[in-house]
């Protein structure tokens, strides 16, 4: 690979790494706040979107770049999330922990 493709890869790496943590402090605020609204059995639709658009958003960076492991993370939390906005899986103890264990992994 030519230095120049070598350091652009590199910008893009470091623009995708600096964005991710933005999103994941996003992400992570959001979670705080839907499991606040579950421990009172509450959900909000607006918080479920927004924290699946961020981790659509994370999975197609990720896959774009070849970060595999990230991306099938961030699927995987994705798809958990599509379940709860469907109704198909209520907000639970185990659901809020398995989306922050998801967070802290990524």
């Amino acid at each position: 690979m030519s230095d120049m493709l070598q350091d652009e890869l590199g910008e893009i790496l470091e623009e995708f790494f600096t964005e991710a943590e933005e999103n994941l402090d996003q992400l992570e605020g959001d979670l705080i706040q839907l499991e606040s609204l579950a421990e009172e059995g509450d959900t909000d639709a607006e918080t479920v979107a927004r924290l699946f658009r961020v981790l659509h958003t994370l999975k197609g960076g990720a896959g774009f770049l070849g970060l595999e492991n990230m991306a099938k993370l961030a699927h995987a939390g994705e798809n958990l999330l599509d379940e709860v906005r469907n109704n198909k899986v209520p907000v639970t103890k185990p659901v809020m922990d398995a989306l922050l264990q998801t967070n802290d992994a990524l």
